[in-house]
């Protein structure tokens, strides 16, 4: 006789849970898909173009791999992450081709593939990212293709995943992602329940316990996206962290038919409120020409967010696909999972979609972003993003007060983004010391020097300064950026904003302290600059020239400067804050306006980027 899912967790759990109404999950294959769910998918294919160019792609990637090696076990610096990725990939994409199109060679392909990771001596615990995605990918497999699975390779198939992830899962030095709120949580988490559905039938006290750690520690997650939905470690981890925990979500919807209190409490509360209302910060950190707002570890392209279709049927707006099919398909965001895409909007009507009639967008929360866009349907509009927040959240940059300007197609005020991390990491930098003297703020990409931010006495700012938002209108907004420099600065009040013309305006407006300080204002953007004289530079990109002129008001004017962004040979890395590890920025320029803030002066520093009419 089975045991029923709430008797399971009860003996299981020493105080009650959050309610599980379902006592048992449904029959194989109850993973993100049902049986007889392939028709639906099949008939939206028929009739919507997007998504037979969608499952064409999947197809066309099956055939190549027909006749190509299985994986192997392959690490990069401290991870086998490529390979756990490419695992996930192959298994899935080959399940969804078999499910939809009947074809055994993709089934018998997905299977050797399992067959081989199963056989690797580990899945790399050490990096718990790694051993999470593999058990995805096994448990997807194991799910998906139960019916063609013979008993033998069910039992392996089921050892591997206990010896290999739900053992290691039991090591709180290995699995601290469970104390984590950061991407890890539902990443790790989603893998680990992917295969405890899956097993479901044959381990279920073990599939139970790993359950029960899921809906216990995920939470604190979801917590983060709240209260308006900015995701803290931006553009890139909101497309990893979040499209895995839209797959730990959907696992649990298919498999039970509810997502176990995670979006909606018993008692009526709405703790996944924050990770919907994340879809329109995502949304809208998409800038007109398909490029991302890139601040903290991220790269500045954008790719398509295609997990904005199970966004979209949970909140009944379409429209959030608005900005991600007008990206096309050649850039996924975390391709692996790119079945969800037909999964998902299959379900959905993509004809006459209408573009958003949102144009600005403010949270508070860990990370707080203010966003202005003049409007959706043409690369030339503009693009005004401002940011708060702390430096020393995860995966944060030493740009608390930055902002990101596009108009006419040209970054003007851009942000570099992430630099790759093996690149840093196999040369030595001690890239996740996030101390205040940590090597991380050392990196070009990542320390103060590169980011659209006022620094004093060619100092590093304090990272443990949380700043919030103030004042918003509606094509600017104003923040209080004295924090980060409280024992030198009196007051630093910031406004960036865009006036009617759609011109950008910075204010900064600063009391000294005791001492004199010498002010460092930048700029980086992707136009060529040239210094025309002390206040005045021209910034020229594609045709389009911009003026970017700085005045003190009531004390002169200040000193342009114009600062290398690569790295070359004899550089003074005190004087450049440049080193022979930083990846070089081509195409990019860095504007410095320098000047003297004497003890106790009141001075506003007004910088203006405006279009040559």
């Amino acid at each position: 006789m089975r045991i029923r899912l709430p008797l399971l967790l009860a003996l299981l759990l020493t105080q009650p849970l959050r309610a599980v109404t379902t006592p048992d999950p449904v029959p194989h294959p109850r993973l993100l898909l049902g049986a007889g769910e392939e028709s639906r998918i099949r008939e939206a294919i028929a009739v919507q173009p997007v998504l037979r160019q969608a499952d064409s792609l999947i197809l066309a990637y099956c055939d190549s791999l027909l006749d190509v090696p299985v994986l192997e076990r392959v690490l990069i610096g401290r991870r086998m992450l490529a390979t756990s990725r490419e695992a996930i990939k192959r298994i899935f994409w080959l399940g969804y081709a078999w499910r939809v199109h009947s074809v055994d060679a993709y089934a018998d392909r997905a299977i050797r593939e399992m067959e081989a990771v199963c056989r690797f001596r580990d899945w790399n615990p050490s990096h718990f990212l790694d051993t999470g995605e593999m058990a995805m990918a096994v448990g997807l497999g194991y799910d998906w293709l139960y019916g063609r699975l013979s008993e033998a390779q069910r039992e392996s198939f089921c050892n591997a995943l206990i010896e290999k992830a739900f053992t290691p899962a039991k090591d709180d030095q290995l699995a601290w992602f469970y104390e984590s709120p950061i991407n890890w949580n539902p990443v790790c988490n989603a893998g680990l329940l992917h295969a405890a559905l899956a097993i479901w039938d044959e381990r279920p006290f073990d599939a139970a316990f790993v359950i029960k750690r899921c809906l216990e520690t995920n939470p604190q997650a979801l917590a983060e996206y709240s209260p308006e939905g900015s995701y803290p470690e931006g553009y890139n981890y909101w497309g990893y962290g979040t499209s895995f925990q839209i797959m730990l979500l959907a696992a649990l919807q298919s498999a039970f038919g509810t997502d176990c209190g995670l979006l909606t409490a018993d008692d009526g509360s709405r703790p996944g409120a924050g990770l919907l209302a994340s879809a329109t910060f995502m949304q809208m950190m998409t800038t007109p020409t398909g490029r991302c707002w890139s601040f903290y570890d991220a790269y500045p392209r954008g790719a398509m967010q295609y997990m904005q279709a199970w966004m979209a049927r949970q909140t009944g707006d379409p429209g959030l696909l608005w900005p991600e099919l007008r990206k096309g398909l050649d850039n996924l965001c975390e391709e692996r999972l790119f079945p969800m895409f037909l999964i998902e909007g299959s379900r959905l009507d993509l004809s006459g979609m209408a573009p958003p009639e949102r144009h600005t967008y403010c949270s508070g929360g860990t990370t707080p972003v203010w966003i202005y866009r003049s409007g959706w349907d043409n690369p030339d509009d503009t693009y005004l993003g401002v940011k708060g927040g702390l430096a020393s959240s995860s995966h944060g940059h030493q740009d608390i007060g930055s902002f990101y300007f596009e108009s006419d197609g040209v970054a003007w005020a851009a942000d570099l983004g992430m630099q790759n991390y093996n690149s840093l990491e196999s040369k030595g930098v001690d890239l996740w010391n996030m101390k205040q003297a940590g090597q991380r703020w050392e990196v070009f990409r990542i320390g103060p020097w590169s980011h659209n931010i006022l620094t004093l006495d060619n100092r590093a700012p304090s990272i443990h300064q949380k700043v919030a938002l103030g004042r918003s209108w509606e094509k600017g907004v104003e923040l209080d950026v004295q924090m980060p420099y409280w024992d030198a600065l009196h007051t630093h009040l910031r406004r960036v904003y865009v006036d009617e013309y759609e011109d950008l305006i910075i204010e900064d407006i600063l009391q000294g302290g005791d001492s004199l300080h010498t002010l460092r204002w930048a700029l980086c953007s992707e136009a060529e600059a040239e210094i025309i004289d002390g206040g005045t530079v021209l910034l020229t990109r594609n045709g389009h020239v911009r003026r970017l002129h700085a005045e003190l008001q009531g004390s002169g004017t200040p000193e342009a400067a114009l600062l290398p962004v690569t790295w070359e040979e004899g550089m003074d890395p005190a004087a450049t804050h440049l080193h022979d590890y930083d990846a070089p920025n081509p195409g990019k320029s860095l504007t410095a306006f320098f000047f003297k803030l004497k003890p106790h002066e009141k001075v506003t520093l007004r910088v203006r980027l405006e279009k040559i009419r």
